[in-house]
């Protein structure tokens, strides 16, 4: 049984809808996309699948540069994971919103890892580097299994996402 923190310190307010003032808005859009793409491939929840497409999608350099480190093409990758996780056309297109009651039990493990992690480092926001790390964090998602089968094991997978995530820490400016 998963342990629920107290509303002041969880990523979901006490409505169910995901707390927007914790997360960097490259983050907020990565989620927004998600929701999107459950909806769009035909699942009436976010699965952590929906929520790499989201990360994928979402324009984020420190993604782009994770996808380099691993020698993937973001646009490529989404393109894969769209393929693999579309339900068929037959499936009327569902209502998801940015709430919890439409999130798998992984996606919002994922962002309550994603979320201590923040916390950890003494950062008030959630970044797309913590969403993509917990992505690949010890119990697995589905996520993490299609890069297993590929050869790439999520702890390398996570390493990557921690190099790309402190490249980007340099000045905007550059």
């Amino acid at each position: 049984m998963a342990v629920i923190p107290p509303p002041e310190h969880d990523v979901f307010a006490p409505n169910g809808f995901v707390r927007a003032e914790l997360l960097e808005p490259a983050a907020e859009k990565a989620l927004q996309r998600a929701v999107c793409w459950a909806a769009d491939t035909r699942w009436d929840s976010v699965r952590t699948p929906h929520l790499f497409m989201g990360l994928l999608s979402a324009g984020d350099r420190r993604v782009f540069d994770w996808c380099r480190l691993i020698g993937a093409d973001a646009d490529s990758l989404l393109l894969q994971f769209g393929v693999l996780f579309t339900r068929t056309r037959d499936v009327k297109k569902p209502l998801v919103r940015l709430n919890r009651e439409f999130f798998s039990e992984n996606t919002i493990r994922v962002l309550r890892t994603a979320h201590e992690r923040t916390r950890r480092y003494e950062r008030d926001l959630i970044g797309v580097s913590d969403l993509l790390i917990a992505l690949f964090a010890p119990n697995g998602s589905i996520v993490a299994g299609c890069f297993e089968n590929a050869g790439l094991p999520s702890e390398r997978l996570a390493a990557m996402a921690i190099a790309a995530e402190e490249r980007q820490v340099e000045p905007e400016s550059r």
